[in-house]
């Protein structure tokens, strides 16, 4: 009786772990599948469907870093897409940063490509000069950018 009980739990164990060994695979095909289509829609300015692949991407492993970065990339991309004003361009670029940081954060071995675009992209920050800024937002408070982004990023200046 042991011995059919152990050889059961052997049997499910071993289903279990060739279940998720299975899996794991499909997930990764999907991901590189879906990472594929949405360095595609980058390329084609598809930013919206861009940045919707990624979160799905994201969705599917919260590690994976290069989604964020694609993101940040696209939202830098579509600035022109996005704004009517040289503020809202900087905010734009400010929430592209926000998710290079969160593309190293989550994946260190993408530092040294997150802190290139993060280095590159906080240049075009809000310079916080009148013609910038009217009355309104200040530095550390949170602002929400419309368009189809429509995602929150902190007011920063550059320096």
């Amino acid at each position: 009786m042991k011995i059919k009980i152990r050889l059961l739990l052997s049997l499910f164990f071993y289903s279990l772990i060739t279940v998720n060994i299975n899996a794991q695979k499909t997930d990764s095909l999907k991901l590189q599948s879906l990472l594929a289509q949405a360095v595609e829609c980058y390329h084609q300015n598809e930013f919206e469907k861009c940045r919707d692949l990624c979160l799905q991407i994201i969705a599917i492993d919260s590690t994976r870093g290069d989604a964020y970065l694609l993101i940040g990339a696209d939202y830098a991309a579509a600035v022109n897409d996005c704004a009517d004003n040289e503020f809202i361009k900087g905010m734009i670029y400010c929430l592209a940063v926000d998710n290079f940081e969160k593309a190293k954060e989550i994946d260190p071995s993408l530092s040294e490509k997150a802190d290139g675009f993060i280095k590159v992209y906080s240049n075009y920050f809000p310079s916080g000069e009148s013609g910038d800024v009217w009355d309104g937002p200040v530095p550390g408070q949170k602002f929400k950018i419309g368009c189809w982004i429509n995602e929150e990023t902190i007011v920063r200046f550059r320096d």
